[in-house]
């Protein structure tokens, strides 16, 4: 029966990295879950108008302190930038944990997501090509504990 757990496991990973589809978490790894407001536009750069589209950040780790782990946004996901698992690093401060995923197409720019540890909310900023600067996000993210 232990042969085919591997197996089915093995699979499962070839599978995800294959077609990025998510499988079960591995034995020991920590999933955590938030909510996740994201701005859906008319057009591109379009701060004028729009809907909030509501949707779920998924962060897997190996452990609490792990400094990276794998991120995902689900939902109505207009953004090709945050689709998928990217791998993420994670800095842990006395406030606050810091995600900072990995960009899985050379043409996105940076962002950065810090998650209060309260579980008041959190902020997302993203940094214009080639900048040191961060700016926020255009609303509110959400980022409360599902």
């Amino acid at each position: 029966m232990r042969d085919i757990s591997v197996l089915a496991k093995v699979l499962c990973t070839a599978l995800a990295a294959a077609v990025s589809v998510g499988c079960a978490s591995t034995p020991g790894e920590i999933t955590q879950q938030w909510n996740y407001n994201q701005l859906v536009v008319a057009g591109p750069y379009d701060a004028g108008g729009g809907t909030v589209s509501k949707n779920t950040l998924t962060l897997k780790r190996a452990a609490p302190n792990s400094t990276d782990g794998r991120l995902r946004f689900t939902g109505s996901i207009t953004d090709r930038c945050m689709d998928g698992w990217q791998d993420t690093i994670i800095e842990h401060t006395p406030t606050a944990i810091v995600l900072l995923p990995k960009n899985n197409f050379a043409t996105c720019t940076d962002f950065r997501i810090t998650i209060r540890n309260d579980g008041t909310g959190g902020t997302v900023e993203r940094r214009a090509y080639k900048s040191v600067a961060w700016n926020p996000y255009a609303i509110e993210p959400g980022l409360t504990p599902k």
